[in-house]
């Protein structure tokens, strides 16, 4: 089944010593065939903008990791995809000490249903480190509940039912936005793959370990 790539958003603008780009990225890996718009950074700070950069060619390898299998009897495809949201792969977010973003993949293994795969990056520009979710929160079964409340409450209602209990693994995929934190929570097929949730700091600052703060909120 051939993908078509779906036409990304705008990515960031050049901002504190990073370019945002979309890279062409295609080929075949074992049983997978791929054809990409990747998030790429250029810049004078190598070791950030290294370490970005090899983040999403990870995630890509991962995606195609998942998709080969030597069952196959046709390759399987990974292409450009796009949430219901309307969210795309890109580099969505450049700040004084972070740099992130967000790869969208559409696979297919041959099968009428196509699923979406998302795989997050944010790297402490500072240290070219990426940041994890057990860096951002300092107890972090106290912010999973209370995250769980708040995608439920801000989650859109039809389809945020679907991701269930929302287990610890739903909210690994997260990138900084200007105004919060947007967690990437998956859900089954049939409500989209994913619903993107932005929490506003307000909602969940007291939650954040004090030192990260002032890095993911600028």
């Amino acid at each position: 089944m051939a993908l078509t790539p779906a036409a990304a958003p705008p990515t960031s603008k050049p901002a504190f010593g990073f370019t945002p780009t979309l890279d062409e990225v295609s080929g075949k890996k074992g049983n997978v065939e791929f054809k990409v718009k990747l998030p790429q950074v250029s810049g004078d700070k190598a070791a950030a903008r290294d370490r970005f950069n090899e983040g999403m060619r990870t995630a890509l390898n991962d995606a195609v990791r998942v998709r080969d299998d030597p069952k196959l009897t046709k390759p399987a495809t990974i292409g450009d995809g796009q949430l219901q949201a309307q969210e795309s792969s890109r580099v969505s977010f450049i700040g004084p000490h972070v740099l992130s973003g967000v790869a969208v993949f559409l696979g297919s293994s041959g099968g009428p249903y196509p699923s979406h795969m998302v795989a997050t990056i944010t790297i402490n520009t500072d240290t070219a480190q990426p940041i994890m979710f057990g860096d951002v929160f300092s107890d972090q079964e106290a912010a999973r509940e209370k995250l769980r409340k708040l995608a439920q409450e801000l989650g859109s209602p039809d389809r945020i039912k679907a991701a269930g209990d929302m287990k610890s693994e739903q909210f690994l995929q997260w990138v900084p936005a200007p105004k919060g934190l947007t967690f990437y929570i998956s859900v089954p097929h049939v409500a989209g793959d994913y619903v993107p949730v932005t929490v506003p700091w307000e909602k969940i600052r007291d939650q954040v370990a004090p030192a990260m703060v002032p890095i993911l909120s600028q």
